[in-house]
């Protein structure tokens, strides 16, 4: 009340500097309440926004990570029946086996985070929401390389956060619930 009041007295004394220009019609309170109102609504938005987005990240870190250990167990299963057939082998073939196996691993781990990362924003707990399924893809475009070298390098518990401040912990949870 007395701050608007204020506010437009002081507007409505304001002298031009130039001598051609024309002073500026006050600011009435109802002009300051809807600016107030659209202020409110386009942050409200971006809170949605990132919302979507913390929803999106924290959904796509659990299906990257099931994949890499999903994937992960079936190489470990592998490796100890070629670790079996490799104590059989002489000791530089086995080495070579060993830099083989170690290269296979990797190349088939990143191939699983990849593979999951195109089907990601499909996924019907994605999809079926429009704002979410828009937040995935642009959280892939933006940050595909960062994530699945977050999920690769096991690193993935920071990474939300630093895509989306505060996006961690309960208010992820929250996001993905909500």
């Amino acid at each position: 009340g007395a701050r608007v009041a204020r506010c437009d007295t002081q507007l409505s004394h304001h002298t031009p500097t130039a001598p051609h220009a024309r002073a500026a019609p006050p600011i009435g309170p109802r002009r300051i309440m809807a600016l107030a109102v659209l202020v409110a609504l386009a942050l409200a938005r971006g809170a949605l926004a990132d919302r979507a987005t913390c929803a999106a990240c924290a959904q796509a870190v659990t299906y990257l990570s099931k994949a890499y250990n999903h994937t992960e167990a079936e190489l470990e299963l592998s490796k100890e029946a070629n670790d079996k057939k490799a104590q059989k082998i002489d000791k530089v073939q086995k080495a070579q086996t060993k830099r083989w196996l170690k290269q296979e691993y990797g190349v088939a781990l990143r191939a699983a985070v990849e593979e999951e990362m195109e089907a990601l924003c499909g996924r019907p707990s994605i999809a079926s929401n429009r704002e979410l399924k828009a937040a995935c893809v642009s959280l892939i475009e933006q940050q595909d390389e960062e994530l699945a070298r977050a999920i690769l390098d096991e690193k993935s518990d920071g990474f939300c956060a630093s895509v989306v401040p505060g996006c961690e912990g309960v208010q992820a949870n929250e996001a993905v619930a909500a």
